[in-house]
């Protein structure tokens, strides 16, 4: 649902902030992985809801935090292909690659 997209679209923002964690004494590597996970769950909600480019966000960060894209790298491209074919549909985009 929409309301799961947004919640976890502040959850990412919220562990982007430079400080997360400091004041609590939690482990960066805590907050890497719990920040993969989110992003992993973000993108899935996303791609259901049609939010193609959330998705393709969320996994350029994931490769950003060392995240071995290559087992997704199908999924990413069907995702870009997705959302190539919507924007050409409204015709925001001439040409789908």
């Amino acid at each position: 649902t929409t309301s799961a997209e947004s919640d976890y679209s502040v959850a990412i923002d919220l562990l982007d902030e430079d400080d997360i964690g400091m004041k609590e004494n939690i482990a960066d590597t805590f907050i890497r992985e719990l920040k993969i996970k989110v992003l992993q769950l973000h993108a899935e909600i996303c791609i259901r809801l049609g939010l193609y480019d959330k998705a393709l966000d969320d996994y350029a960060m994931l490769a950003e935090l060392g995240v071995d894209m290559t087992a997704e790298n199908q999924k990413v491209q069907l995702v870009e292909h997705m959302y190539g074919t919507m924007l050409m549909k409204t015709g925001m985009l001439q040409k789908c690659n």
